[in-house]
C-alpha cells in the first residue's frame, strides 16, 4: 500500500521537480493544470510515494484555503 502525502508548494518548484526527476501522474489533466499555473502561485499537491512519486491531484491554494488553514 502506497503512502499518500500532501504538501503546499510553489508551482515553480513543482514544475522543476517534474522536469528534473521521474514523476508519474494519475491523470494528464493534473500535469496540464500544474503547468498552466503561474510560477508564483501555491499548489496543494497530493502525492503517492512509491518507488517513483505519482502526483494524484493539484489544487490551487487561494486566500480562502489559507484562511481555513490558519484560522480553522
Amino acid at each position: 500500500m502506497a503512502t499518500i502525502i500532501n504538501s503546499v508548494d510553489l508551482a515553480k518548484d513543482v514544475k522543476d521537480l517534474i522536469l528534473f526527476s521521474t514523476v508519474k501522474f494519475n491523470d494528464d489533466a493534473v500535469k496540464n493544470k500544474i503547468f498552466a499555473t503561474d510560477d508564483d502561485n501555491f499548489l496543494l499537491i497530493l502525492k503517492s510515494i512509491d518507488s517513483d512519486p505519482i502526483i494524484l491531484d493539484a489544487i490551487d491554494v487561494d486566500d480562502d484555503f489559507v484562511r481555513k488553514a490558519v484560522l480553522g
